[in-house]
């Protein structure tokens, strides 16, 4: 499939064409499984492809509010969880750049990267930011970080600047118009482990998706109906694309789990 300077957005690709579609848009895009920390018992939860476009519209709207300049780097901090999957493709209907990271971090490596990128906001659950990273002191250190989105309970009081993730889904629209793209933009940054050196951004273009096909294909070998389960992290590059992206281009299911693994 050659996309070189075509009009071409991933979001769109992956799940908009399916929830326009009276073939797929009642399939089931995504199934999570989520540990209870206590009892140990798994809970699921099945998203149409059609529920997630809603959603993710929603999300994209009230991102879109916030007017932050296109292309702006959005840093992702989020475990495997519905959460994580709506904010990633809202930010790239909304026109912006998601960076997935790791939620094991300390707060100097998460300051790393929002300096790298020149991230404008962090999407973050309440308790997963570090200790060692003091809000009030980023805003003043990074000028760039305009706010923090918080997915946090209603009765939890936030940090200052802060957005509640909850009440930006509540407020927006679901008639969102996903931004046309050209398949060689940018559409989201992965960071390399930064083993030997400093963490470096991977760039992915929306077309690095249609250009997984052949591995779809031929080595994993999707088929109509096929339940695809995803172990490991999203903000991990295989994981992102064979667990969950490259799924859903092929109107399959996608599994993802948050918990404790185990054999």
């Amino acid at each position: 499939m050659k996309l070189i300077d075509q009009s071409y957005n991933l979001a769109t690709d992956c799940l908009d064409k399916h929830a326009a579609s009276l073939d797929n848009k009642h399939k089931k895009a995504l199934i999570t499984a989520t540990q209870d920390p206590q009892s140990g018992k798994i809970y699921y939860q099945d998203f149409s492809y059609s529920t997630l476009t809603g959603l993710s519209n929603r999300l994209a709207h009230s991102l879109s509010q916030l007017q932050f300049p296109q292309g702006s780097r959005v840093i992702l901090r989020l475990e495997n969880q519905v959460e994580f999957v709506l904010s990633f493709i809202a930010l790239i209907k909304a026109g912006l750049i998601p960076v997935p990271t790791s939620t094991q971090l300390t707060g100097e490596e998460l300051k790393f990267l929002i300096q790298d990128s020149q991230a404008v906001t962090l999407i973050s659950s309440l308790e997963k930011i570090p200790e060692s990273f003091h809000f009030a002191e980023s805003l003043k250190e990074f000028s760039h970080l305009k706010k923090l989105i918080l997915l946090s309970p209603k009765n939890q009081k936030l940090p200052q600047q802060s957005l509640r993730w909850q009440d930006l889904l509540k407020k927006g629209q679901t008639n969102f118009k996903t931004l046309n793209t050209q398949a060689q933009d940018p559409a989201y940054w992965l960071y390399t482990s930064g083993t030997t050196a400093n963490p470096k951004a991977v760039i992915h273009s929306h077309a690095s998706i249609p250009a997984h096909d052949e591995r779809a294909k031929a080595w994993q070998e999707m088929r109509l109906g096929d339940v695809i389960f995803n172990t490991s992290a999203l903000n991990w590059s295989y994981a992102l694309t064979a667990g969950l992206l490259d799924v859903w281009r092929h109107g399959l299911t996608s599994v993802i789990y948050h918990g404790k693994p185990s054999p």
